[in-house]
């Protein structure tokens, strides 16, 4: 999970492109390191007309580059990411609703562990999205990986 705080992006000149740009290329790359070295996989996300075009970007980026810092060829990554699917909310994609819910355990994490928001204003919901993020984080041997971008 990657997380962009951007009112902090745009204090540092970040304009809204550039902000989905840094994101997705740290999201592709994320998952390239953790996953695609060591087997195959590949990305179902909500489908935005404004946003989809930088998420292709950078995967077209990495079949033709790859990543070199981790040793991954294009020819590597065209190999082992399967495929990218664009799907829109109406398509009640299980993998985009879980992603949702991710995403709400990112703000929580964020919010707990950068801002320093205090654990009595969560709702029981969010207490249980802590504790499931907790031990995510916990795990030795299936490790995650929780960055800020800014």
């Amino acid at each position: 999970m990657t997380i962009t705080d951007k009112n902090k992006a745009r204090k540092i000149g970040w304009n809204d492109t550039a902000i989905l740009k840094k994101s997705y290329a740290k999201v592709i790359e994320n998952f390239t390191k953790s996953y695609l070295v060591n087997g195959k996989g590949k990305i179902i996300a909500e489908s935005d007309p404004y946003q989809d075009r930088y998420l292709l970007e950078t995967h077209n980026r990495l079949q033709s580059i790859g990543l070199p810092s981790e040793g991954l060829s294009g020819f590597d990554y065209r190999n082992k990411m399967t495929s990218i699917s664009l799907v829109n909310k109406l398509n009640f994609d299980s993998s985009i609703q879980t992603a949702d819910n991710l995403a709400i355990m990112g703000r929580i994490f964020y919010n707990l562990k950068i801002r320093n928001v205090n654990i009595k204003k969560l709702s029981k919901t969010e207490l249980k999205f802590k504790k499931l993020i907790d031990q995510k984080l916990s795990n030795s041997n299936n490790p995650s990986i929780f960055e800020i971008l800014v």
